[in-house]
């Protein structure tokens, strides 16, 4: 089984020179913890904007990317795929980044690192008492099942349908909630 390292570049999230303050006009998108949205593990819409010139033009993300969260009491891997045109992720995220996608799937890669067995093996690897988190080094080694190409990218698109599937579902009972808590308010 390859370790992670053999399979993506692990770099840390960026760190600002200052605490990056909000600008509409800002031509970067700035992911921060708390965009991360709910139980379905992907980046909302609405980050934080700033000036590119406080930005390490390296940090730039990429459709494809992985951002696991490094810190805390969940580990969750994002696949990044929004089509902003510059976009980073601070630094209580890793950045993995695929080295040959001829060999390696994006979507896998996230998937597995949210599975049960990946996230044991994450929460293994976690150091620190107050904030738990994982190191580059502890990350680096963790091994990766790896099917061929083809396998990766029918998982990848299950898993992706079936995320997809759960957020529609939760959707649709929260509005259903909604209509008959109404229902039953034109009654009183």
């Amino acid at each position: 089984m390859p370790y992670l390292q053999d399979l993506v570049v692990i770099e840390s999230g960026a760190t600002l020179r200052e605490k990056p303050n909000h600008d509409p006009h800002g031509n970067v998108r700035v992911i921060q913890v708390r965009d991360v949205a709910g139980p379905y593990d992907e980046v909302g819409d609405d980050p934080l904007r700033v000036d590119l010139s406080l930005v390490p033009r390296q940090q730039l993300l990429q459709q494809g990317d992985i951002l696991l969260l490094a810190k805390g009491s969940r580990n969750p891997a994002l696949l990044y795929t929004k089509d902003w045109p510059q976009a980073i992720a601070m630094s209580f995220f890793f950045r993995l980044r695929v080295l040959d996608p001829a060999t390696t799937h994006p979507g896998y890669l996230a998937w597995y690192l949210n599975t049960a067995p990946g996230q044991a093996a994450l929460l293994a690897g976690r150091q620190g008492s107050s904030v738990a988190g994982i190191t580059k080094a502890t990350l680096a080694t963790l091994e990766i099942p790896l099917p061929n190409l083809q396998a990766q990218r029918h998982i990848a698109q299950v898993a992706d349908a079936l995320r997809r599937e759960t957020k529609l579902a939760d959707q649709l009972r929260e509005k259903r909630a909604q209509a008959i808590e109404k229902a039953l308010l034109n009654q009183l």
